[in-house]
């Protein structure tokens, strides 16, 4: 029991082995941290921030099930597959920058409501409705001996008839149906002719006569089945 002093840095760190004690009241750490813990085993954890990569609960766990936290904050492993899917309302978010779809489809909307409607190509299955004006690009086409007229450049074409014209018709990649329209002006000096391809169909099987003076405009207006295209002739706008 005799007492000697001495210097604390020569003392042997062991620490104090918690191991041996029973608590009769909680652990109050300060602030301070409970590190390089092998586990910490017990009924309940309650933390207010988690900062760690892996977090384990063994209870219940099974491969490829998720973690399902009720109302008071418990969690149970559960299989996703018994849980209903009911995807994110994004009606309950408002978009602060573009919706970047990488490619992928809109799917299944009941409508899609907005200012303006940029496509490259839209396909319809079922009717398309609206309620206002569609304008589309009058495409104007070169004059030639040789006009080749492309209904993907667009429904209306314009061209200035500087040539007597052999016309060809390039349908519409999409298939189907269409409505087309073709303005024909005559040029400063009139009289020129036009020659249609045979899929052209007019009333009675006979081509119109175009009019002939100078800067007249005539007007076709065809209707395609898939196969030919049913015309008819307006002419001698002024």
């Amino acid at each position: 029991g005799n007492a000697a002093w001495v210097n604390p840095a020569t003392l042997s760190g062991n620490g104090d082995n918690l191991g041996n004690h029973t608590a009769t009241q909680v652990l109050a750490m300060a602030g301070f941290s409970v590190t390089n813990a092998g586990q910490v085993n017990g009924t309940t954890a309650n933390f207010t921030n988690t900062n760690t990569s892996t977090i384990r609960v063994s209870t219940g766990a099974t491969l490829g099930h998720v973690l399902r936290s009720d109302g008071a904050g418990n969690g149970t492993w559960v299989d996703p597959a018994t849980i209903a899917s009911n995807g994110d309302n994004l009606g309950n978010h408002t978009a602060t920058q573009a919706l970047a779809m990488a490619g992928f489809s809109v799917t299944n909307a009941g409508q899609v409501n907005g200012t303006t409607a940029n496509f490259a190509d839209l396909n319809a299955t079922g009717r398309v409705n609206a309620n206002l004006i569609v304008n589309d690009a009058m495409h104007t086409n070169a004059s030639g001996v040789a006009v080749t007229l492309d209904w993907n450049n667009g429904n209306k074409q314009v061209i200035t008839m500087a040539h007597n014209i052999t016309f060809t018709f390039t349908a519409p990649t999409s298939g189907g149906v269409g409505s087309f329209t073709i303005i024909l002006r005559q040029d400063a000096t009139g009289s020129r002719l036009a020659t249609w391809p045979a899929a052209v169909l007019w009333p009675s099987g006979v081509a119109p006569t175009l009019s002939t003076t100078a800067n007249a405009v005539d007007i076709v207006s065809c209707l395609y089945d898939g196969t030919n295209y049913y015309c008819q002739l307006g002419a001698d706008f002024r």
